[in-house]
């Protein structure tokens, strides 16, 4: 049985935590990924797209197996961005290697990032497949490169 997407939301923002653990990063993924399943693509992306998913810091980003961005709850300017040879510091190719997570199923990528306003940091994203068509993720922000 589908459940109307109004009430998908109420129910999902209702188990959010206070604070963003690994666990948590995880836990929000999860039910990010129940709800996309159950939806269509377009409800799902609407709620990315819209921050629904959101706790603390942590927000969902959804790219397709081409690596071009679908939906981001924070983003918004990488939507619609091709991002397949997109290196960062250490010449990790990090959306090439995301796919092949998400390909395998699910699991985390450490990787080094930099934020909007320029500053470098480590990630950690978990990342899972939604139903073959594209991947869903979520990162910790493991440490401020620029402070250390």
């Amino acid at each position: 049985m589908k459940i109307p997407i109004f009430l998908s939301l109420l129910l999902f923002q209702s188990t959010i935590f206070a604070s963003s653990t690994k666990e948590e990063t995880k836990s929000l993924e999860k039910q990010t990924a129940i709800f996309c399943k159950t939806h269509t693509q377009k409800e799902c992306f609407e709620a990315l797209n819209s921050s629904t998913f959101t706790q603390n810091e942590l927000f969902i980003f959804a790219f397709d197996y081409d690596g071009v961005g679908v939906a981001n709850g924070k983003i918004d300017k990488l939507i619609g961005k091709r991002l397949w040879y997109l290196r960062n510091q250490d010449n990790m190719y990090v959306f090439q290697e995301q796919i092949k997570i998400a390909k395998s199923g699910e699991g985390w990528l450490q990787y080094k990032w930099k934020t909007p306003n320029g500053k470098s940091i480590v990630k950690l994203s978990y990342i899972m497949d939604i139903n073959g068509a594209y991947y869903i993720g979520s990162g910790l922000t493991l440490q401020n490169l620029e402070e250390h």
